[in-house]
């Protein structure tokens, strides 16, 4: 369980959403992830899904480690005993530029790296369509301006080479095909 500085119960665990976001859980659901900020994982399942993407940084960086720890044939629990405090955004401050652009930039990797393909590239395209209509009429949060959003299709596009090939390696390693885990975990309307 994870609570904020307050003392509030911010998340018992990492759901996914119909369009590939990861979202805090707390109904008492069982997660599809784990928070980053609040995780005890097997060195030997770790190991054998890769381990954690170091270039993400912040932000997606667990959800992707829990898509390919589900490709991999492993689960994630959570422990209601096990309580932590985090102050979620902290790293960049919560809604800001800095934190909708590794947030956006992260979410779309993951997908591109774990996803069915036909999810990747409908959230890709998605987020294209969408950067083109704030170019035209911007909205007053970052992750609702063009500006910042062409940033962000820079640095996935620039990137795509290697994820793509990280892609295949994450494929090679997989046990349960993409499209079973997508199924399970991201049900539509959720």
């Amino acid at each position: 369980v994870l609570r904020d500085p307050a003392g509030e119960v911010r998340s018992t665990g990492v759901g996914l959403t119909a369009l590939g976001y990861g979202q805090d859980l707390t109904d008492g659901a069982p997660p599809f992830g784990f928070c980053g900020g609040a995780a005890l994982l097997r060195t030997a399942a770790l190991s054998a899904a890769g381990g954690v993407p170091a270039d993400f940084f912040c932000y997606y960086e667990d959800t992707d480690t829990a898509w390919r720890l589900r490709l991999g044939g492993h689960g994630v629990l959570a422990v209601a005993d096990a309580v932590v405090t985090h102050a979620h955004g902290a790293s960049s401050g919560h809604g800001s530029a800095r934190f909708h652009r590794w947030n956006e930039r992260n979410r779309l990797l993951m997908l591109l790296r774990c996803a069915p393909a036909p999810v990747a590239a409908r959230e890709l395209g998605r987020f294209a369509v969408l950067t083109a209509r704030f170019l035209a009429r911007p909205g007053a949060a970052p992750n609702h301006r063009g500006g910042p959003r062409l940033r962000v299709l820079a640095e996935v596009l620039a990137r795509l080479p290697a994820t793509l090939a990280r892609r295949v390696v994450i494929g090679r390693r997989a046990t349960v095909p993409r499209a079973v885990v997508w199924r399970e975990w991201a049900p539509p309307g959720r």
